[in-house]
C-alpha cells in the first residue's frame, strides 16, 4: 500500500442527493487523517441547497476542503481552479465525479497500480458505467442495464481472474488518479473542451506522447451514475464537437480503441456477462446459418427452435441472409436475425461443421463464451480436416485443444452447454484463455489488425503476431486462403 498522500477533487454542480453519496463514501472508504478532498461548488442551479447540504456534512471534518467559485466555470475550468490554484499541495491528484460512488479500498489500488511503473501517468477504476472499462464490459442482454447490484456481482466473480491492469489509450475521467509529475509538465485540462465530454482524452493522450501511460485497474471497483451535469441536446452536442477536435488532434485514436477492444480485453473479461449469470437469466443460443442452401434454411431452423423445449432458460436464435428470413417469420419462439454483429455476444455461438473456415470461427469466437460446431452430416472443410487431424494427433478433444466443441445434434448442444456452465467458473475462464490463445491470437487478431490499419504505434504488439504466425493453426488457415487464392486465379484465366 503505498503512503502518499493523495488531494481528491470533488467537483459539485447539481443533483444533491448524488453529491452527498458520494461525500459520504469518501468519508467511509479513504484515510481522512492522510488524504484530503476539496470540494469546489460551481455555481449550479442549487448552489446555496448545495453548499448548505456539504457543510451540513463535512463542515467540520478536517479532512474535507470546501469552496466556491464565484461564477460557473464548467467542470473544465473547475477542475483546473482545484487542481492548479486552490491546491498548492504536491500530491498525486484524483479526479472523482460527484456522482461516483467510491468501494472500501479503491484509492489504495489505484495507488497501488500508479505506483508499478514511474512512466505510469493516470490510473481509472472498473464501474458499471465507464465505456470502455464498463463491467461486464458486454452485455448478452442489450437490454439490460448494468446496475450497481449487477456490476458488483460481476466484479465480484472474475476481477481475480483478470489481469491486474490494462494499458490503454484514455483512461476514464469519473475517477481519475493522476500523477502529479504529468500535471507538473504538461498542465491539467484544456479549456477547448470546455464545460465537459473529451477533456480525459486529450490530457491521457497528450500525457501519452510525452511517455505517460494510461490504465485500467481491474482490481477495483468505483459505481458511477452518469449525466447528472448534462442532458439531453446539450449533452449530444458537446459530445461531438469535442469529438471532432480529438479526431483532428489523434487521428489514430479510434484505430488504437478499436485494436484495444478486438484484441486486448481479456476474453474472461469480454464474456463475463455470460459466465456469470442469474440462475433465471435466459440463455442465448445462436446457430449461424448464412452459408446453408437456401433450401435448407427452414429444415434447419425448425431444429434449432428446438432447443426451447429442452431448457426453458434457452432463447434460440439463427443468423440468416437478409433473403431467407421471410421464410421463418412463422417459427414460433425462434429469434431470427439478418446481421451477424461479433461484438453482440452471446452464451453459446453456434456453427455447421461444413460451414468452417477462418473467418466464419473468427465470428464465433468473438461472439460465443461457448463455441459449438454443429455436425449435420458433412464436415469436408480444408480447416474441418485440419482440426480433426490436430485432435487426434495431440489425442485430445477438439475442444480441449482449440475451444471449438463438436456435437452431432441439437439435443447434445443443450447437454453439452448445461454441462459446460455448471463447471467452475475458473476452468472455463482456462478454456476461454486456450481458445484465444491458441486459435484466435494468430489467425482473429491478425485479422483484426488487417482491418484496423493499425499504425506503427503498435510495432510490439505486431511483434508479438509474428511469433504466432509459426502455430500450427496459423499455417492451416494460410494454407486454405493460399488454396482459395489459387482457385479464384485459376477461374480468372479461364474466363
Amino acid at each position: 500500500m503505498s503512503s502518499a498522500e493523495v488531494v481528491i477533487v470533488v467537483p459539485v454542480y447539481g443533483d444533491v442527493p448524488s453529491v452527498l453519496d458520494c461525500l459520504g463514501a469518501l468519508r467511509s472508504t479513504i484515510d481522512r487523517a492522510h488524504h484530503r478532498v476539496l470540494i469546489v461548488n460551481d455555481c449550479g442551479p442549487e448552489v446555496d441547497a448545495m453548499e448548505a447540504a456539504i457543510l451540513e456534512l463535512v463542515g467540520e471534518d478536517d479532512a474535507f476542503r470546501y469552496e466556491r467559485n464565484d461564477t460557473n466555470l464548467g467542470f473544465v475550468g473547475t477542475c483546473n481552479r482545484a487542481v492548479l490554484e486552490l491546491d498548492t499541495t504536491d500530491a498525486d491528484v484524483l479526479l472523482l465525479n460527484s456522482d461516483a460512488v467510491p468501494t472500501p479500498g479503491f484509492l489504495e489500488e489505484l495507488q497501488r497500480v500508479l505506483a508499478l511503473d514511474p512512466a505510469n501517468g493516470a490510473v481509472a477504476p472498473r464501474s458499471n458505467n465507464a465505456t470502455i472499462a464498463s463491467l461486464p464490459h458486454r452485455l448478452s442482454d442489450p437490454t439490460a442495464e448494468r446496475t450497481f447490484e449487477r456490476t458488483r456481482e460481476v466484479f465480484d466473480a472474475v476481477a481475480s481472474l483478470l489481469p491486474e491492469t490494462y494499458t490503454v489509450p484514455v483512461a476514464m475521467g469519473f475517477c481519475l488518479l493522476i500523477r502529479r509529475s504529468a500535471i507538473r509538465e504538461h498542465g491539467l485540462f484544456d479549456e477547448a473542451f470546455a464545460p465537459g465530454y473529451g477533456e480525459e482524452n486529450d490530457f491521457c493522450l497528450r500525457i501519452g506522447e510525452a511517455g505517460y501511460a494510461s490504465l485500467i485497474a481491474n482490481r477495483v471497483v468505483v459505481f458511477h451514475a452518469g449525466s447528472k451535469s448534462f442532458a439531453g441536446k446539450r449533452r449530444n452536442a458537446l459530445r461531438a464537437a469535442h469529438q471532432r477536435i480529438l479526431d483532428r488532434r489523434y487521428p489514430s485514436l479510434s484505430r488504437s480503441l478499436a485494436f484495444f477492444l478486438a484484441v486486448g480485453v481479456d476474453p474472461v473479461d469480454r464474456f463475463a456477462a455470460c459466465l456469470v449469470r442469474p440462475a433465471d437469466d435466459t440463455r442465448r443460443f445462436s446457430l449461424d446459418l448464412r452459408f446453408a442452401p437456401a433450401a435448407d434454411v427452414r429444415q434447419l431452423a425448425e431444429a434449432w427452435a428446438v432447443l426451447r423445449t429442452a431448457d426453458e432458460r434457452i432463447r434460440p436464435e439463427v443468423v440468416v441472409r437478409p433473403r431467407d428470413e421471410g421464410r421463418l417469420q412463422d417459427l414460433d419462439g425462434l429469434v431470427v436475425r439478418t446481421h451477424l454483429d461479433p461484438d453482440d455476444i452471446v452464451e453459446v455461438a453456434a456453427l455447421r461443421a461444413i460451414d468452417l473456415s477462418p473467418a466464419t470461427a473468427l465470428d464465433a469466437h468473438r461472439r460465443g463464451a461457448l463455441v459449438l460446431v454443429h455436425e449435420d452430416g458433412n464436415s469436408s472443410t480444408a480447416l474441418g480436416r485440419y482440426i480433426d487431424e490436430l485432435a487426434s494427433s495431440h489425442r485430445r478433444s477438439v475442444d480441449a485443444e482449440l475451444g471449438l466443441a463438436r456435437v452431432p445434434d441439437v439435443q447434445a448442444a443443450a447437454r453439452y452447454a448445461e454441462g459446460w456452465f455448471s463447471r467452475p467458473l475458473g476452468e472455463r475462464a482456462d478454456e476461454l484463455r486456450v481458445r484465444a490463445e491458441r486459435f484466435a491470437a494468430d489467425v482473429f487478431a491478425r485479422v483484426d489488425l488487417e482491418h484496423h490499419d493499425i499504425a506503427d504505434s503498435y510495432v510490439q504488439a505486431a511483434r508479438e503476431l509474428e511469433a504466432i504466425k509459426h502455430s500450427r493453426v496459423y499455417r492451416a488457415a494460410s494454407a486454405v486462403s493460399a488454396a482459395a487464392r489459387s482457385v479464384r486465379r485459376r477461374a480468372g484465366r479461364r474466363a
